[in-house]
């Protein structure tokens, strides 16, 4: 896991990982990665999420 968002943490705007990006806070605004996004449990993502993987645990409001 290259990239961590805490379950604390708050972002807004684009979020452009090279590798994986794991959210377990709050991402409003696009998410690029080149490798894995996980949402976990406690994550919330009102986004597009572009990805080689997604996979969700928590909630996404957006497109895949």
């Amino acid at each position: 896991m290259n990239t961590i968002i805490g379950k604390d943490t708050v972002f807004t705007g684009t979020l452009d990982v090279k590798g994986a990006v794991r959210v377990d806070g709050t991402v409003k605004g696009k998410v690029i990665c080149t490798d894995t996004v996980t949402v976990g449990s406690t994550g919330y993502v009102e986004a597009d999420l572009e990805g080689q993987i997604v996979v969700v645990a928590g909630k996404v409001v957006g497109n895949l």
